[in-house]
C-alpha cells in the first residue's frame, strides 16, 4: 500500500466514525484523529515502531482534517526507540518538525517510546526541550527598530561586552536556554564524568515529583467534574 493509499483508508475510517457519532449525538464536537502507519515488509508485522513516512502521512492527515473544517490531532514525538537514546532524539525531532510545518490543533505523544507503547518521564523532559526549540522556530524573531541597538553597539565598541547593558537585561530572556542539554565547555563536561542528557533529565524528573505542588482547581470546576463522574458511574454498564 502506498502512503497516499494509506491516507485514503484512514480518511474513510475517520469520516465513518464521525458520521456514526453525529448520528447518535447530533452536533457533537469531534477531532479528526488518525495515526497512519506502515507495515514491516520483511516480516509483515503491523505498526512497526516509527518510520519517516509516518511524518508525511501525518502532515497529510492534518491537511485532510482542515479540508473538512474539523479540528485535528496528531502525534508529536512518539519515537520508535525503546530508550531515550540518539535514535529517540532524531525521530522525535523529525516528527516535531513535521508538525511545525503542518500544525494540528492538538498534539499527543510527548514522552512516549516504542511507538507510543511505553511512557517515560525521562523522555517527556527530553521531548519538552525539543518542543521548546521547535516553538521558537515557529515564532521566529522580531525585527523592530528597538531590536537593532546601533547606539549600544557603537558605545560598547569592538573591545567591550554587552552583559552590563540595559538592552541585554531587557531582552535576554528571549534567548533560548537549555534545560537538560549540556552546552558547557568540554572541560566542564569532562570534569563531571561526561554526563548524558538522560541523567540530567532523570534528575529533573525526580525533583519535579518531589517538589511540585499542583495547581488546585476552582471549586466550580471541581464540582462539575464530580457531577460528570457521578453521572457516568450511574449510567455505565456493569462489567
Amino acid at each position: 500500500m502506498t502512503i497516499t493509499g494509506t491516507i485514503t483508508i484512514v480518511n474513510a475510517e475517520i469520516l465513518s466514525g464521525i458520521a456514526i457519532l453525529e448520528t447518535m449525538v447530533p452536533g457533537s464536537a469531534a477531532f479528526y484523529v488518525g495515526y497512519p502507519t506502515t507495515i514491516d515488509l520483511s516480516s509483515g508485522m503491523m505498526n512497526p515502531a516509527w518510520g519517516h513516512e509516518e511524518t508525511w502521512a501525518q502532515m497529510a492527515n492534518t491537511q485532510m482534517g482542515r479540508r473538512y473544517g474539523l479540528r485535528t490531532t496528531a502525534t508529536c514525538m512518539a519515537t520508535g526507540s525503546k530508550w531515550s537514546d540518539r535514535r529517540a532524539g532524531v525521530q522525535s525531532t523529525l516528527m516535531t518538525l513535521g508538525n511545525m510545518l503542518m500544525p494540528p490543533d492538538m498534539l499527543t505523544g510527548i514522552g512516549s517510546l516504542d511507538g507510543d507503547n511505553v511512557y517515560s518521564h525521562i523522555e517527556m523532559v527530553l521531548d519538552a526541550e525539543i518542543y521548546d526549540i521547535a516553538c521558537g522556530w515557529v515564532e521566529g524573531f522580531k525585527v523592530r527598530d528597538e531590536d537593532i541597538p546601533v547606539d549600544t553597539i557603537v558605545e560598547v565598541g569592538p573591545t567591550g561586552h554587552f552583559l552590563d547593558q540595559e538592552h541585554t537585561l531587557t531582552n535576554m530572556r528571549e534567548i533560548w536556554r537549555d534545560s537538560v542539554m549540556d552546552r558547557r565547555s568540554w572541560d566542564a563536561w569532562e570534569a563531571e564524568e561526561r554526563p548524558d542528557p538522560t541523567i540530567a533529565a532523570e534528575a529533573k524528573v525526580r525533583k519535579i515529583l518531589a517538589d511540585h505542588e499542583p495547581m488546585l482547581l476552582e471549586p466550580d470546576v471541581s464540582a462539575e467534574l464530580d457531577r460528570i463522574l457521578t453521572a457516568y458511574e450511574k449510567d455505565a454498564p456493569e462489567e
